[in-house]
This record gives C-alpha cells, sequence and structure tokens, in this order.
C-alpha cells in the first residue's frame, strides 16, 4: 500500500518555493563573492609584481648610479690635481723665486691643496689662499683673523699635522694661506695692524700682488703692507710676463 502525501496548504508551499530562491541566491552571491575575491587577489598579486619590478629598477638604479658618480667625481678630482701639478711647477712667490712652504712640522697643514703651500688653485680656489701669514699675528682689538674679516672662527681649530706632529693626530693652524681679498680688508680695516703681522713672502703667492697691483687704487693698503715687508717689492717688478702668464 503506498502512501501518497497530502498536498501542502498554500501558505506552505508558497514559504517552501520562497525557500528554495533565497537559498540559491544566496548561493549565487557566495559564488559571486568568491570570484571576486579571486579577482581582487589577482589584481593585488599584480601590483604586488609591479610593485617589485619598479624596487628592483630602483635598486639597479641605487646601486649604478653612485658608481657613476663616483667615478665622475674621481675623475674630477684627478683633473683638479693634474692642473694643480702643472701650476705647481710655475709657481712664483711675490719675490720673484719659486714659492716655498707656508706651514711648518708640528703645525697644521695648509694649503688649498693641503700640501703646505699657498699654490694657486685657478677657478677651484674662489678664496684665492695666496698670503701665507701667521694668524696669531693677525690678530686686532682681541679678535682672530677670521672674526675681523667677517668669517666663522675656523683660526682657532686644529686639522691634519704637517710633518713631525710628536704623535698628535691634529695640530694647531698657525702660519696659513689665507684670502688675499681677506687679507686686504683686513689691513684696509686695522691701518696699524701690518707692523704687528708676521708674514712669509717666500710662500706668499706672486698672482696677490698681481691681482693688487692691476688694481692699486683699491688696494693700496694691501700693497703698502706688502712693501713694508720688503721696499723691493713694486708693482713693475709684476708687470709684463710675469703677471701675464699662467699662474
Amino acid at each position: 500500500m503506498s502512501l501518497v502525501h497530502p498536498p501542502l496548504p498554500t501558505a506552505v508551499a508558497v514559504l517552501y518555493v520562497r525557500t528554495k530562491m533565497l537559498v540559491a541566491i544566496w548561493l549565487c552571491l557566495v559564488a559571486v563573492h568568491a570570484l571576486k575575491q579571486e579577482h581582487t587577489a589577482q589584481e593585488s598579486r599584480q601590483m604586488l609584481r609591479r610593485i617589485d619590478i619598479d624596487n628592483d629598477a630602483k635598486l639597479n638604479a641605487t646601486h649604478t648610479s653612485p658608481k657613476s658618480d663616483i667615478a665622475a667625481l674621481v675623475h674630477e678630482n684627478s683633473a683638479i690635481k693634474l692642473r694643480h701639478e702643472a701650476r705647481k711647477a710655475v709657481n712664483t712667490n711675490v719675490l720673484g723665486a719659486t714659492l716655498g712652504s707656508c706651514s711648518e712640522d708640528g703645525e697644521a697643514v695648509t694649503g688649498f691643496m693641503r700640501d703646505g703651500m699657498c699654490t694657486d688653485g685657478g677657478d677651484e680656489d674662489a678664496g684665492s689662499h695666496h698670503i701665507c701669514i701667521n694668524l696669531h699675528s693677525a690678530q686686532a682689538g682681541g679678535k682672530t683673523f677670521c672674526e675681523v674679516t667677517g668669517q666663522s672662527n675656523w683660526c682657532v681649530e686644529k686639522d691634519t699635522c704637517q710633518g713631525g706632529s710628536g704623535g698628535s693626530s691634529t695640530c694647531p693652524r698657525v702660519h696659513w694661506c689665507v684670502c688675499q681679498w681677506a687679507f686686504a680688508s683686513l689691513i684696509a680695516d686695522n691701518p696699524d695692524i701690518c707692523s704687528q703681522l708676521t708674514m712669509k713672502l717666500a710662500g706668499t703667492h706672486k698672482a696677490a700682488l698681481c691681482a693688487y697691483c692691476a688694481n692699486q687704487s683699491e688696494y693700496t693698503a694691501a700693497l703698502n703692507c706688502l712693501k713694508e715687508k720688503d721696499p723691493s717689492l713694486t708693482c713693475t717688478n709684476f708687470e709684463g710676463p710675469i703677471c701675464g702668464s699662467a699662474r
């Protein structure tokens, strides 16, 4: 004897159908959400790959760029040194002789190239550090040469020692190659300082005297100070080839 289920009441039948529809819709939504997540994951992976590629490119650039920069810097420094050595062969002091040293053993080594001499650095040496003086003798009103000429007070700093340093790694700055323009300012603003000033004319580059002689009206005080140290120094000594030649 077969059993026959009685028909469901209409309200129950409607509820059953709606429930099946809701379940189907929910399953569809779950499937769509899963697809979206997979798509998002793929996009994320692609983005990460692009970031990795960009980072690799930047890293390679970082690794290669400094090498090229360093190579360029080494090349530039080598060129400067070559030009310096070429000038060194013709460096002359204000006395017309071969340029002598400025700083001494046990003092900080001076010079644009830190070779102890007031050699001419050409265009690289914007300060034209040609005048060799004893910084301790260039004080005015209790102020150092640096302070009097409006610079930071590097005069009291220590630097790499020249020659015998007695085991010390740094030494005081004593005999120093100072800017010829700062020197001219010092003398012009302090007329009586020249008499107390200790200079090394043998270590002072002729380019300073040539520059002063080229504009005597502006650098009268500086010229007179050099002549006070050696009366034989005149601008006529430095006219022509000696001031017109490569410094």
